[in-house]
């Protein structure tokens, strides 16, 4: 066995350099704790939903007449028509207008590219994703933790507003189609 390459040498370059192995580690630890309190605390709000089955405000389920077994939950492509609708510039531009973000994210609301610069802050901090259980996670962060959690909640609250009305839009005009037909 060649006597160089052995553990003693390693040893040796470690006690040779330690000092300055020392130092730099410490300067390192020092800059990491002034930047670890600098960067500023951001609080996460998130809310997970399901998608309901569209069928579930059809006039047959409502009025019992359907002999089909009820489908509480929604399919793939309700979720996916969900998660459209959270990603949608309607929701965000309902989020910007109802919590005033361009003032909270100090954007000047005469710069012509304001919109554009809310829109981009806010989508840095605003995730929605479908999770393993099919149901949809949506998630806010905010420095204001008051803040985070009601836009997470208003968010939520209007995916379902923009969705049922979605629904209802296309009943009444299937409602108007069945009355033209009628006539």
């Amino acid at each position: 066995m060649d006597p160089n390459y052995n553990l003693l040498s390693v040893f040796k370059s470690l006690t040779r350099w330690a000092k300055q192995i020392i130092v730099g580690t410490a300067i390192i630890g020092v800059i990491s704790i002034i930047v670890s309190l600098l960067v500023p605390v951001y609080y996460t709000s998130s809310t997970s939903f399901y998608a309901a089955s569209p069928d579930l405000a059809s006039p047959d389920r409502v009025f019992g007449t359907s002999n089909e077994a009820l489908e509480y939950y929604g399919t793939d492509m309700d979720i996916d028509r969900l998660i459209s609708i959270s990603q949608s510039s309607i929701l965000k531009r309902f989020l910007i207008d109802s919590f005033d973000l361009l003032k909270h994210y100090d954007i000047d609301p005469k710069n012509p590219k304001a919109a554009f610069l809310v829109t981009e802050h806010l989508d840095g901090l605003y995730k929605v994703k479908k999770n393993k259980l099919d149901a949809i996670d949506l998630s806010i962060e905010d420095q204001d933790k008051v803040l985070s959690a009601d836009m997470a909640n208003a968010a939520r609250n209007e995916i379902d507003r923009l969705a049922q009305e979605l629904i209802k839009t296309t009943q009444v005009q299937i409602l108007n189609t069945y009355e033209i037909s009628l006539q």
